[in-house]
């Protein structure tokens, strides 16, 4: 799970990086770096033995760049850059999605009857 949030962080850094080549909204594109900042935070805490708060930190960076989305929809900001965040967002949910899920694993084991 580190390593996918670390990747996600870059990518969000890069999409930064393009923001600010291309000219977007300046507060919309530094809040994308802000969020690329709070990503590498949660890849770089915890553990494997800490995955729970990692989980959580994902959810809270999901839930930034989904504001971050919607705030970007309201005041019809560039469009490229407004879904890519969506992008992100939903990729940071299914990330601590997977975080929370993994936690808990549940096993069934079912054992045969020996025949006799």
């Amino acid at each position: 799970m580190r390593g996918i949030s670390l990747l996600l962080a870059v990518c969000l850094a890069i999409l930064w990086a393009c923001g600010l080549n291309l000219h977007a909204t300046a507060w919309l594109t530094w809040l994308v770096a802000l969020c690329a900042v709070g990503g590498l935070v949660v890849a770089s805490s915890g553990d494997e033995e800490h995955r729970h708060g990692a989980a959580y930190g994902s959810l809270a960076v999901a839930g930034g760049l989904g504001v971050l989305w919607i705030v970007g929809l309201a005041t019809r900001r560039e469009a490229w850059l407004v879904w890519w965040i969506f992008g992100f967002g939903c990729a940071y949910l299914l990330v601590a999605i997977g975080g929370l899920v993994a936690e808990h694993p549940r096993v069934v084991r079912h054992e045969r009857p020996h025949a006799v």
